[in-house]
């Protein structure tokens, strides 16, 4: 993995993380979520 890779992997991580943290104590509410299946040659909603 490279250079760049890991740094985008790395804030993935931490944004992620922050998210939860925000979900989890209640701060971040989130509205229409579907459930989206990422299949190999795009995506496609089910």
């Amino acid at each position: 993995m490279g250079m760049y890779e890991e740094m985008e992997k790395e804030t993935m991580e931490l944004l992620l993380g922050a998210l939860a943290e925000r979900t989890l104590s209640g701060k971040q509410e989130w509205e229409g979520l579907d459930y989206v299946n990422v299949v190999k040659r795009g995506i496609e909603k089910s």
